[in-house]
């Protein structure tokens, strides 16, 4: 769930209508009720839309499920796709500068123009 105010919550879940699985995105409130804004055909292998956050001035979605999975960027009534995920992707947070990613393998950072991989940090016990 991400709320924007009173009157704009957007709420993710998976639709398992008559067509197979949807990932699907509604956008409403309390007063009004909510309505479809995305609904995403994906392969039965799993997974939806699963997190929901605000980064960069943007709403970002994450996918865990299958060939899909990934980072999502909301373009009006539809998603595009920002970047595949070669682990999970529903590690995200982000605020008006950056955007963070972690995705399972790799945590990356993204402040609107370029991706960065944050390094890992190993702990060797051999070592002194």
């Amino acid at each position: 769930i991400l709320c924007r105010s009173r009157d704009e919550v957007f709420v993710t879940g998976v639709d398992a209508g008559g067509k197979g699985l949807i990932a699907a995105l509604y956008r409403g409130n309390a007063k009004d009720g909510f309505s479809p804004l995305v609904l995403k055909e994906h392969a039965a292998s799993g997974g939806g839309f699963d997190r929901i956050f605000s980064a960069l001035g943007e709403i970002f979605l994450t996918h865990t499920g299958g060939v899909d999975r990934g980072l999502y960027r909301l373009r009006g009534d539809a998603v595009e796709k920002v970047m595949s995920a070669t682990g999970y992707a529903f590690g995200c947070a982000g605020n008006d500068q950056v955007l963070w990613h972690g995705n399972g393998i790799e945590l990356l950072c993204f402040d609107g123009k370029t991706w960065k991989a944050v390094p890992r940090v190993w702990h060797d016990k051999t070592k002194a």
